[in-house]
C-alpha cells in the first residue's frame, strides 16, 4: 500500500466537505418540512376555507414564518461567528498567520505572504461541537442560558409527540421537527411546527389500530424528565472532562426524540384508554405540571449560583490619576444586584457559542407569547399546567355541569299512535292539484310511519359511529380574534412572558404547551 502523503490529512477539503454536508443536511431537513407543510395546505377541508378564516390564518402564518426567518438568520450568524472565532483562537495558539487579518500585510512583517487557511489542521486539533458545548457550560452565566434551552427543548418534544399522534402526523415528520430544533434552533422548529398545526386542524387518515383516546401514564414521562434534569444539574461539574460531556451530549440528543416518537411505539400496558376525549386531553396536565416544577427548581438553583458568582465585592477601589490617590468606596446591595443581573444578561455577548443559545432562548420565549395570542390560550389552563395545579378552570366548571347519572331516566312524552281526525277539505284558489286523494293517503301513511318509528325508538339513545367523537375532539378550530378576545389573548401572552422571566423557558413551555393540550 502506498504511503499517504501528510498533506492529504491536513487538506482543507475534509473540513470543507464536512461543513458543507452539515449545511446540506439542514437544507434537506427544511425542504422535507416545507414539502409536508405544502401538502397540508393543499389538503385543508372546505370548512377551513371560509371568508373569515382565510385572512386570519394567512396573518398568523405570516407572523410565525417571520419569526422563524428571524431566528434562522440570528442563529446562522452566531453559528458562523463561533466557527470563525474557533479558528482564530487555534491559529493564535499555533502561531499560524490569519489571512486578511490586521497584521498579515507587509507592515506586520509577513510581506504579504501567508500560508492561507489551515482548515485541515484546525479540524484535527479542535472538536467544534465539544468545544462549543464546553464554553456554554463552563461558566455559570453561560450555563444559565444553556439549561433553559434544554428544558425548553424537552417540554416542546413532549408537545410534538402528543400533537403529532393526535393529528396523525407521519413519524418521520415528527422526527424531522425535533431534529431541526436540535441541529439548528429551537425557535425555528417551534414556529414551523406551529404553522403545521394551523394547517392541520383536521387529523390525517391513520392506519393505527390504537385508539386516539389512549394516553401514556404520567410516570412514563415524569421519571425520565427528573433523571435528565438531575444529570443536567451536575453537568457544569464535568465541564473540563470531554468524555463525560460527549456522553451526556448523546443522551441529551436521544431523549427528546424518545419523548416525540416513543408515544407512537409505547406498549398499550404503559397507558390508559379514556372514555371521553376531554379526559384524554387533560390527562397530560400532571405531566406538564411536574415538568414545570422540576424545571423551576433547576432554574432557581442555577439563577442563584449565577448571581452569586457574578456579584461584585462590596467595596471597590478607584484610582484618580489627577490627584494620584486611591479611594475606597462601598457598593450598595442594589448596585451589586444590578451588576450581577447585567453580567448575566451580557453573557449573550461573551462568546458566539453562548450567544447562539441565549438568542434562541429569547426568541423561543417570544414564540410562546405569540402562540398564546394566536390560539387564544386560557390563562387558567396555563397556570394549572405550570404553577397552580389546584386552580379550577372554566373548562373544569363546564364539565361539572354535564354529569350524567345512570340511575336517572329522563321523562319522555307519550307518543300518539292514533291517526288524528282529518279536517274537512278546504277548497283552495287557483288551479286544483293533481291526485289529491293520493296526496292525502301519502300524508296519512307518512304520519303513521313516523308514529311507528317513534314507538320503536322509544327509550333508545343515539349512539354515534365508532371514532366520530374522537375525530371531533381532534378537530381544532381557529380563534376568531374578536375585540372581546383581544384582552384575554394579551393576558395569555403576558403570562407566558412572565412565566419565562420568573421560571425560565421550561416553565413557560409547560404553561403554554400544556394549556394548548388540555384546552380542547
Amino acid at each position: 500500500m502506498a504511503p499517504v502523503e501528510p498533506d492529504v490529512n491536513n487538506s482543507n477539503a475534509i473540513p470543507i466537505i464536512t461543513l458543507t454536508s452539515q449545511a446540506l443536511s439542514i437544507g434537506a431537513l427544511l425542504v422535507y418540512i416545507f414539502a409536508k407543510l405544502r401538502v397540508a395546505s393543499k389538503a385543508l377541508p372546505p370548512s377551513q376555507d371560509t371568508r373569515s378564516r382565510i385572512p386570519q390564518r394567512r396573518r398568523d402564518i405570516t407572523i410565525l414564518a417571520g419569526l422563524a426567518l428571524l431566528s434562522f438568520l440570528i442563529v446562522s450568524h452566531f453559528a458562523l461567528s463561533s466557527r470563525t472565532i474557533s479558528y482564530q483562537e487555534w491559529a493564535q495558539k499555533s502561531k499560524e498567520p490569519i489571512p486578511n487579518s490586521l497584521w498579515s500585510g507587509w507592515y506586520g512583517g509577513t510581506n504579504g505572504i501567508t500560508g492561507g487557511l489551515q482548515l485541515g489542521r484546525w479540524f484535527q486539533d479542535v472538536n467544534i461541537l465539544s468545544d462549543g458545548f464546553q464554553v456554554a457550560v463552563a461558566r455559570s452565566r453561560g450555563f444559565w442560558w444553556t439549561q433553559q434551552q434544554f428544558t425548553g427543548l424537552l417540554g416542546w418534544s413532549i408537545f410534538v409527540g402528543v400533537e403529532g399522534r393526535r393529528r396523525h402526523l407521519p413519524k418521520t415528520l415528527t422526527f424531522a421537527f425535533v431534529l431541526l430544533g436540535q441541529l439548528v434552533g429551537l425557535s425555528i422548529a417551534q414556529n414551523l411546527f406551529y404553522i403545521g398545526l394551523l394547517l392541520t386542524p383536521v387529523p390525517f387518515s391513520s392506519t393505527s389500530q390504537r385508539s386516539s383516546l389512549w394516553t401514556p401514564h404520567p410516570g412514563v414521562y415524569i421519571a425520565p424528565i427528573i433523571a435528565s434534569l438531575v444529570l443536567l444539574d451536575v453537568l457544569p461539574n464535568y465541564a473540563n472532562d470531554l468524555n463525560v460531556i460527549r456522553t451526556l451530549m448523546v443522551g441529551f440528543f436521544i431523549l427528546p426524540q424518545v419523548f416525540a416518537i416513543g408515544i407512537h411505539l409505547a406498549p398499550a400496558r404503559f397507558g390508559t384508554t379514556h372514555r371521553d376525549p376531554r379526559i384524554a386531553h387533560r390527562s397530560f396536565t400532571s405531566v406538564f405540571y411536574w415538568f414545570a416544577i422540576a424545571s423551576f427548581l433547576l432554574h432557581a438553583k442555577h439563577t442563584v449560583t449565577a448571581i452569586i458568582d457574578n456579584t461584585p465585592e462590596s467595596t471597590h477601589t478607584t484610582y484618580y490619576r489627577v490627584w494620584s490617590k486611591l479611594e475606597h468606596q462601598e457598593r450598595t446591595t442594589y448596585e451589586r444586584s444590578r451588576t450581577a443581573v447585567v453580567r448575566l444578561l451580557n453573557a449573550l455577548s461573551d462568546h458566539p457559542a453562548v450567544s447562539v443559545i441565549g438568542w434562541d432562548v429569547l426568541l423561543s420565549a417570544l414564540s410562546y407569547s405569540v402562540w398564546a395570542i394566536v390560539r387564544g390560550l386560557d390563562v387558567f389552563d396555563m397556570l394549572k399546567c405550570s404553577a397552580v395545579p389546584f386552580i379550577t378552570t372554566p373548562n373544569d366548571k363546564e364539565d361539572s355541569h354535564h354529569v350524567h347519572f345512570k340511575n336517572e331516566n329522563d321523562e319522555e312524552e307519550p307518543v300518539i299512535t292514533s291517526t288524528p281526525p282529518i279536517s274537512p277539505k278546504r277548497t283552495a284558489r287557483g288551479r286544483p292539484r293533481k291526485s289529491s286523494t293520493a296526496s292525502n293517503d301519502g300524508k296519512r301513511s307518512t304520519r303513521s310511519r313516523k308514529s311507528f318509528e317513534h314507538e320503536e325508538d322509544e327509550g333508545e339513545a343515539y349512539v354515534p359511529p365508532s371514532g366520530t367523537s374522537e375525530e371531533l375532539a381532534s378537530t381544532t378550530h381557529g380563534e376568531s380574534h374578536t375585540e372581546e378576545a383581544l384582552v384575554e389573548e394579551a393576558e395569555g401572552a403576558a403570562l407566558a412572558w412572565g412565566l419565562f422571566v420568573l421560571g425560565g423557558l421550561g416553565v413557560a413551555s409547560a404553561g403554554v404547551l400544556g394549556a394548548e393540550v388540555r384546552g380542547r
